[in-house]
This record gives structure tokens, C-alpha cells and sequence, in this order.
């Protein structure tokens, strides 16, 4: 009855969740490490084909680590799952949504500022974590002595672990504004539609240098059909038995055991292939991006006040039952 009802929609949206998590976790992984580690050690870029099939591998190895992940749940006891989320997210979201934040509103974030911020936030949201999750507390109420030292106490027992994100988030804030500040700025031609205040501008973007970006050059050249070289007829000084000329690609047979491994990881034949080039100019690009973001004033005003009426009664909810 009702209860198979709400066990379905609690399934539904943790397959939700967890759909959301692993491909976003595989997307990060595929283009900003792997794509890193191929250019800078094989200096070429790899195929979209290949990026497909390391992200289908990586999320099996997040498969993985989430099963291995069970006793570590399972040594919570009578815990909530509920508060074991909330406690893995206020260890680990409050960074980034610190640097997300100045990053958009506040222009003079830097790279290694926006870089440091994150390391550390994530290295005492760990140190948080671990300190929770090293020892069994026994429930509230019984007679059995707390195993954990009195520093840890101190640090975890005294401080909620919601409290202790907000914490984390001051920290990951100062430190990235800290370390923005001394280092060189971005120069604003560069940050035109990234930041809030520009997010209308139609100005050209220009690109920021990327040390391991040997740029689309290589791979284009081996994307291009070979030609084969007509012979010359010496005699009349035409071509030799071809009056047209003929484009052949070489494309070998793929093994069949590879079009099974092809088909199960959704790669095409034509995934490879170059895509048409976009015929507008570069203002032209600029000037439609900030175009795309002009509302009509009318659903303007009516998604807003139905976002406030949304966050009131959550805001309203989570206080009463808090």
C-alpha cells in the first residue's frame, strides 16, 4: 500500500542521486584528469571514443568503492543514514561551494587561490571525517564507555558536524581570498559570461593558455582523409589511368570481439569523426551568448516569487522539525 508506495519513490530517488553522482564523477575524471595525463605524458589528445570508454571504466570503479564503502555504514549502528549524508556533505561540499561562489561573484579569484582553497578545505573536511568514523560511539544513554580520545571529543563531540561546515566554509573562503589577492589577477577580457557581472557582456572571451593544451591541430591531421598520389603520364602530361581523382580511406576491419566492446559501451563509428565548423564570427558568438540570457519580464517575476515561496516553506519545514 502506502508504504510500497514511499519505498519506491525513496528508490527512485536514490537511483536518482546516484546516477547524478557517477556520471558527474566520471565526466570530472574523463576530461580534467585523463585527458591531463594524455596529453602531458603522450603529448596527444585522445579520442572521444576512448574518453567514452574510460568513463564507462571509471564508473564501475565508483561501483566498486561504493560496495566496499558497506562496513564502513554498517559500523554506524543505530545511526540514521540520513545523518551519515548530511555529516559526508558538511565534510566535503562546504569547499566547494565556497570557491564556487567568489569565483562567480567575485572577479579577482585566481586559479592557485581558487586551487589551495579547495586542497584545504578538503584536507580538514578528511581529518573531520576520519576523526568521526575511527571510533564506534555508543549510543546515547547506555552505560558503555566512549573509546575515543578526549581531543577527538573536544573536536567532534563539542561540534556539530553542520556547525563545523559552516566553519569549513569560512575557512575555504579566507584562505582562496587570502591567496587570491597575492597572486596576479585575471585580466577581465578573459572572464567576459563567467562572472555575474559580466554574464551580459558581449565582449570576445579570449582563451587562457593551457600548459598541456597542444590544441585541436594533431588530432584534426589525423581525422583528414590521405590522398593517394596520382601518377603523372609523362607522354601526354596527364594523370595516369585515373581522370578522377578518388579519396580512399584506409579503415581496416574491426574485430568482432571489439564492435561487441564498441556496441556495449555506446561508441559510434562516426564518434571520431570531425564536426562542421560553426560559421559565425567570434562577436557574433559573444553577442548571442548574452542574448540567450534576456528574459521576459513577466515569466521573470513568476519564476522568482515562485522560488521564494519554494525556499520559504523547505526554510519553514526544516526549522520545525529540526
Amino acid at each position: 500500500g502506502l508504504a510500497g508506495l514511499m519505498m519506491a519513490v525513496m528508490m527512485a530517488a536514490l537511483m536518482s542521486s546516484l546516477t547524478s553522482i557517477f556520471n558527474s564523477a566520471s565526466t570530472i575524471f574523463t576530461i580534467d584528469v585523463w585527458k591531463l595525463f594524455r596529453r602531458k605524458f603522450n603529448h596527444k589528445n585522445p579520442t572521444d571514443s576512448e574518453l567514452l570508454i574510460v568513463g564507462r571504466i571509471f564508473t564501475l570503479f565508483l561501483v566498486g568503492v561504493s560496495v566496499i564503502w558497506i562496513p564502513v555504514i554498517q559500523s554506524l549502528g543505530n545511526a540514521r543514514l540520513l545523518d551519515y549524508f548530511q555529516s559526508i556533505q558538511s565534510f566535503l561540499a562546504p569547499p566547494i561551494c565556497a570557491v564556487y561562489l567568489l569565483a562567480i561573484f567575485w572577479h579577482r579569484t585566481t586559479e592557485p587561490g581558487a586551487f589551495w582553497g579547495l586542497m584545504i578545505g578538503l584536507v580538514i573536511g578528511a581529518i573531520r571525517f576520519v576523526l568521526q568514523f575511527s571510533y564506534v560511539v555508543p549510543p546515547c544513554g547506555s552505560l558503555e564507555p566512549d573509546p575515543r580520545p578526549e581531543f577527538i571529543k573536544m573536536f567532534v563531540g563539542n561540534i556539530h558536524y553542520l556547525n563545523f561546515g559552516i566553519i569549513l566554509w569560512f575557512i575555504t573562503t579566507c584562505v582562496t581570498i587570502g591567496i587570491s589577492l597575492m597572486t596576479p589577477p585575471i585580466a577581465e577580457e578573459y572572464l567576459y559570461r563567467l562572472t555575474w557581472s559580466t554574464r551580459k557582456s558581449t565582449g570576445v572571451r579570449k582563451k587562457l593558455a593551457d600548459e598541456y593544451d597542444d590544441g585541436d591541430e594533431d588530432r584534426q591531421r589525423c581525422l583528414e582523409p590521405t590522398f593517394d598520389t596520382p601518377k603523372t603520364d609523362e607522354t601526354n602530361g596527364r594523370t595516369g589511368d585515373m581522370e578522377v581523382m578518388e579519396i580512399q580511406f584506409q579503415q581496416p576491419e574491426v574485430p568482432k570481439w571489439k564492435q561487441i566492446v564498441n556496441a556495449m559501451c555506446g561508441v559510434n563509428k562516426e564518434d571520431d569523426k570531425g564536426q562542421e565548423e560553426d560559421p559565425r564570427t567570434e562577436e557574433q558568438k559573444a553577442i548571442d551568448a548574452a542574448e540567450f540570457l534576456e528574459e521576459e519580464p513577466r515569466w521573470k517575476k513568476f519564476v522568482d516569487i515562485n522560488a521564494i515561496i519554494c525556499l520559504s516553506i523547505c526554510t519553514g519545514l526544516w526549522a520545525f522539525y529540526a
